[in-house]
């Protein structure tokens, strides 16, 4: 479903390692894609792969979103068609934070300087991990003996303003390593991946969200505690990301709850004081 990711947890679980994991999965570009992508992106001989852009967090806000004098596309240009990882999010300056709500929502940037305008593409996949903590071991819920003051922590975490976190689709907590029954290769998950991409598109397209689907209780869930529009919106279309995964013909209130467990709960979970 190509939904914008926040990956969120305490430091050396591996997250930034499952996010570059991500462009693995993705499928080879199409004529249009890999043209632009050698327009923007150097391309490796004999190399034909979406791109993948990882912007290290000191980076300026006019060489992230493009500018300057020559009104010069930025890494979000040369991310259009592929992932752009943003690794510590909270550590960018939050002028970079703030100018990738647009391109993100319009999937597009209009740059001008004097005279000059350009309109650079930039449908990029957005895949951003953070610690929520100076420290990096603040969760939610989680008692945590901290170097540093609860105020130091508070602030820190509201560097993540609520206009920028409310253009992510999907938000996840990592709480630490589990013992699994069954551990899944990089190579069949992309395998399984493959199998389901075949007519994704087309089936989830046909997809329409009507609230004439859902139980009265959750219509009014949705009425009463839903914060955003966009919040609504990032729950629809996670949901129908999952009814096409399980092979389901409607929307139903299983799919929009389990929806809302990536959309919304984390959401609470985010502006709750431990």
């Amino acid at each position: 479903g190509r939904h914008s990711l926040l990956l969120m947890g305490p430091r050396g679980l591996g997250k930034s390692t499952l996010a570059e994991s991500l462009n693995y999965l993705a499928e080879p570009p199409d004529e249009e894609t890999f043209l632009h992508q050698m327009k923007y992106f150097f391309v490796e001989e004999g190399r034909y792969w979406r791109p993948f852009v990882h912007p290290h967090h000191s980076i300026s806000h006019l060489a992230l979103i493009g500018g300057g004098s020559q009104c010069l596309p930025g890494e979000i240009t040369r991310a259009h068609g592929g992932i752009l990882l943003m690794d510590e999010f909270l550590e960018f300056d939050p002028k970079c934070q703030e100018a990738l709500r647009e391109p993100m929502q319009n999937k597009n940037v209009h740059l001008a300087r004097g005279q000059k305008y350009h309109k650079y593409e930039c449908d990029f996949h957005l895949i951003a991990t953070t610690n929520l903590c100076p420290c990096g071991q603040w969760l939610p819920g989680k008692s945590v003996d901290c170097a540093y003051s609860h105020s130091r922590c508070s602030k820190y975490r509201d560097k993540l303003s609520g206009p920028v976190i409310d253009r992510f689709h999907i938000l996840s907590f990592m709480r630490g390593s589990q013992k699994q029954d069954k551990v899944h290769s990089l190579a069949s998950v992309a395998d399984e991946v493959k199998l389901l991409r075949a007519g994704f598109e087309d089936r989830r397209r046909k997809l329409d969200f009507s609230t004439s689907y859902l139980s009265q209780g959750l219509k009014q869930r949705l009425d009463n505690e839903l914060s955003s529009l966009r919040r609504l919106t990032a729950s629809v279309e996670v949901a129908k990301t999952l009814c096409v995964i399980r092979g389901e013909s409607e929307l139903n209130d299983a799919l929009i709850n389990d929806a809302l467990g990536y959309t919304w709960r984390p959401f609470l979970d985010l502006k709750s004081i431990s």
